[in-house]
Formats: C-alpha cells, sequence, structure tokens
C-alpha cells in the first residue's frame, strides 16, 4: 500500500556527462505526469513518461530533468531563420516611423527560442540512456518513500476504524434502551394532561412504541457499518492501488452514519454518532492520498 506523496532524486555520470532527475509526487485523482527537460532534450519527454507509468498508477508526478557538461560535439546549435527574418522586418519598420535601428547580431540572439540546440541523432540513444539510469533511481527512491507513509496512512486508519468498532458496539447496546425510554415518556406524558392516572390501553400503546421502533430502527445501518469494516481490512490485504476502493467505502461509510444520525432519538446514541462521523471525515482525507 503507498501513499502518493513521494520524493526522489537520481544521478548518472558517463565519460564527463551528467543527467540529473529530480521527482516529486502529490495525490491526484489519475495518473499525472508532468516532465520538464533542457531546451534540445525533449525527445526525453516520451521514455520518461512510460518508464514513470509502469511504476506508478496514481498521482501527479513532476519529472524534472537536468543535463550537464554535454560535450560540444554532440550539440548543434539551430538558428530559427523565418523568426529572425520576422524580426528583421519589424525592426526596419519601426526604423520607417523614426526609431533608430540598433538591432545587430547580438541582440538577435537573445530573444527567446531563436536559437535551439539540437544533440545529434547518434548521441540521443546515449543520453536517453543517461535520464533513464537516473530516472530508475529516482523512482527507487519516491517509491520507497510513498511505501512508507502508505505504512503510516494504514495504520493510522486502522485505529481510527478500531475506535468506530467500539463506538458501533456501544450504540448496539444502547438501541434497544430507545423503545423502553420511550413507552415510559409516553406514559408519563398521557399522565400529566389528565387530572388522574388513566387505565392506558396496553395494545395502542404497545402499537404506538411498535410504530417509534419501527421508524426509527437503526439494526440495519449498523450491520452494514460492521460489515464495512470488516471490508477495509478485506481491501487492506490486497495489492495494487486500492485508494479508489477505499474511498468508495469510505462514502458509504457515511452514508450510513448520517442515517443513524437523523434517526437517533437518544443523546449518548447521537453523541456516538457524531464521534463516529467525525472519524470517517479524518479517514476521508487521508485517504485521498492513498495510491
Amino acid at each position: 500500500m503507498f501513499s502518493m506523496t513521494g520524493y526522489g532524486k537520481g544521478i548518472a555520470e558517463r565519460d564527463g556527462n551528467k543527467a540529473t532527475v529530480e521527482l516529486r509526487s502529490v495525490n491526484h485523482r489519475y495518473l499525472d505526469l508532468s516532465v520538464k527537460c533542457p531546451r534540445g532534450l525533449q525527445f526525453l519527454e516520451d521514455p520518461i513518461k512510460k518508464r514513470i507509468a509502469t511504476c506508478l498508477s496514481r498521482g501527479h508526478i513532476e519529472a524534472v530533468i537536468a543535463y550537464d557538461k554535454v560535450t560540444t560535439n554532440n550539440v548543434i546549435p539551430i538558428l530559427d531563420e523565418g523568426l529572425a527574418t520576422a524580426y528583421l522586418q519589424v525592426a526596419k519598420k519601426l526604423e520607417s516611423l523614426g526609431y533608430q535601428n540598433n538591432l545587430g547580431v547580438a541582440e538577435i540572439l537573445r530573444f527567446p527560442e531563436m536559437v535551439t540546440l539540437s544533440v545529434a541523432d547518434n548521441y540521443e540513444e546515449e543520453i536517453t540512456s543517461m535520464a533513464l539510469e537516473a530516472l530508475d533511481l529516482a523512482l527507487a527512491q519516491a517509491i520507497d518513500m510513498r511505501r512508507s507513509e502508505g505504512s503510516k496512512l494504514i495504520s493510522d486508519i486502522k485505529s481510527k476504524l478500531a475506535d468506530i468498532k467500539l463506538a458501533v458496539s456501544e450504540i448496539s447496546q444502547l438501541a434497544p434502551l430507545v423503545s423502553k425510554e420511550y413507552k415510559e415518556r409516553l406514559t408519563a406524558r398521557i399522565n400529566e394532561l389528565t387530572t388522574k392516572t388513566l387505565d392506558i390501553d396496553d395494545t395502542r400503546l404497545a402499537n404506538e412504541v411498535a410504530f417509534f421502533v419501527d421508524k426509527y430502527n437503526i439494526d440495519e445501518e449498523l450491520t452494514r457499518l460492521n460489515g464495512h469494516i470488516a471490508h477495509y481490512n478485506e481491501i487492506f490485504s490486497q495489492s495494487g492501488a486500492i485508494g479508489r476502493k477505499l474511498d468508495f467505502l469510505t462514502q458509504e461509510m457515511n452514508r450510513e452514519s448520517n442515517t443513524i444520525a437523523s434517526k437517533a432519538n437518544n443523546a449518548e446514541i447521537t453523541k456516538r454518532t457524531l464521534y463516529i462521523k467525525n472519524l470517517i471525515e479524518m479517514m476521508r482525507e487521508q485517504i485521498q492520498n492513498i495510491e
């Protein structure tokens, strides 16, 4: 089980050249990859993305690639002649309007994208190999951190589930008392409204209590909550990405607790239900970061 938070850095060196890859990972609904390459090395983006996708299934992943000491024999500067011509035409237009034309080679080379660096075709394979080697080292670190963070999250979620299970058990013990308390309150209220104690029709009173019990019965919700807790533990034993499964299960658990809260006609049950809802919300925030 993995968190989606991680960081890793890898370095590969050959013949005085050095490739460095830094990976940063945060939570995301899907796998969202962002690769930043130096100018002239954009050909690295596709193999980098493919390698990451074989190792990670969810999260926003940002990969930053740096390449140092590339030998000049393998770097070809390429002038964008069309762009240079366009700038020259603009300069002449400004000159015709009365401006001084001081556009020279040094000035035009400072314009963005005027000159791009291209690596010779026979050298791309070696650069790609170095970048992937550095990426593998960065991935190993990031995955190790994601695994460690994931274990901590799961451990904390399990602790909260144990607290929820205890609260559900306490509610189960309190639930049968609700109908008894309602019958006592109903009898007392009827007697309050009369000048003397009435001979209450036991059948009608029993029907009224039965209607109340049926309307506010929470046995099914408690059973489903216990079932969801057991399902959590089943998912924890599975391999691979489990975050979406846990997220869906958490929504179902919250729905059951909301139903219990709406039916609760007892202060102690309401108190424990609110406690359960608070724990579920904390779990939900943690589960958002599980792969």
